[in-house]
């Protein structure tokens, strides 16, 4: 018989105005019931928190926690057992599953805008869930933004002895650095806002540290000109994780046939841009966006964090309890403190 859990959920709309708002769940037969341990905090939630969100909308989907009771029909879990969440799971039967496009999935499950993952408790079909073992809730809570990370170097086809540019040096940037690297580029260029900011030069100072091998600001004067001496056939493929109006840079810098792999979302007027579409079409360039959803390749994110062939602790700059969480968003907003990834742990 299920037990009815009451659980705290945090809400956010902007200008970064938060509500805890409390929920009773229930588990259905399909349902598992999960005591959050750790949830991260990714771009997405800040800017839902910044300017995204005109109403109040669940925060939080980077999850990882302890099944604490199943559904009568799961067999897959048990209570005790550790697992990470997907926030949009395909369904696997709709025509688009079957003719092997999930990722164009019609029948998604999904808790995000239902329910928060920056919360006690998280009630999700079971087939949301991945199991995990010999890593801390943390470490398993950066699998999600590992799976961003996995899907547009996979979309953007990065060849073996490479060239990269990755525009934005976050947490999903310093690990598409890193897959980059797996995936065999010689050459990876990382670049940010200015190494002039803190926060920004801590981040590309990082990224230099784990794998990068240049870093620059695309912002300081002399970037076109540091690119063309240092790569006068343009580079081979861009991935762009930072605002989309750094796009018409990414065309600047891409070889002729290059392709640019885009994944910077913002809200408000900066998500329209112009660019020099003659460039970009005398130049034979493809522009290829993701965004991640259904959530595909955990199992391989959690495998490769375990086997610490992608590094994560590194990213991980800042822990807050549940009860600060508001904290997080004070470290993000200032500039003077260098942060990459924070996690609310429970």
């Amino acid at each position: 018989m299920s037990t009815t859990k009451e659980t705290r959920q945090v809400f956010t709309k902007s200008p970064f105005n938060f509500e805890v708002r409390e929920k009773k769940l229930t588990a259905g037969i399909d349902d598992v019931l999960v005591k959050v341990k750790a949830c991260g905090i990714c771009g997405t939630d800040y800017h839902f928190a910044k300017d995204g969100a005109e109403d109040f909308i669940p925060l939080g989907h980077e999850v990882a926690g302890v099944v604490e009771e199943v559904g009568s029909n799961v067999k897959r879990f048990k209570s005790g057992d550790m697992v990470v969440a997907e926030n949009h799971t395909l369904c696997g039967v709709c025509k688009y599953c079957k003719d092997g496009l999930p990722e164009h999935c019609s029948n998604m499950k999904s808790y995000q805008g239902f329910e928060a993952g920056l919360a006690d408790y998280l009630l999700v079909h079971h087939s949301m869930l991945n199991g995990f073992t010999g890593l801390s809730f943390v470490e398993a809570s950066m699998a999600e933004p590992l799976t961003v990370a996995l899907d547009i170097v996979e979309a953007t086809d990065i060849p073996l002895n490479s060239s990269v540019a990755i525009f934005g040096a976050g947490t999903i940037g310093l690990m598409i650095m890193q897959v980059v690297k797996l995936s065999g580029a010689s050459n990876i260029l990382l670049v940010d806002k200015s190494m002039d900011d803190p926060k920004c030069r801590h981040k590309l100072e990082l990224g230099k540290k784990i794998g990068a091998d240049e870093i620059i600001g695309y912002n300081s004067p002399d970037f076109l000109d540091f690119i063309k001496a240092k790569y006068p056939n343009g580079l081979d493929r861009v991935i762009i994780t930072s605002p989309p109006n750094t796009l018409e840079g990414a065309i600047a810098i891409s070889k002729f046939g290059g392709i640019i792999g885009l994944i910077g979302v913002v809200f408000g007027k900066d998500r329209f841009v112009s660019f020099d579409m003659n460039e970009f079409h005398f130049k034979r360039l493809e522009l290829r966006c993701i965004h991640a959803i259904p959530n595909l390749r955990f199992p391989l994110a959690l495998d490769l964090i375990k086997e610490k062939k992608i590094d994560v602790n590194s990213l991980i700059t800042h822990q807050v309890n549940f009860a600060d969480y508001k904290k997080v968003f004070d470290i993000l907003n200032d500039d003077k403190i260098e942060s990459v990834k924070i996690t609310v742990v429970m």
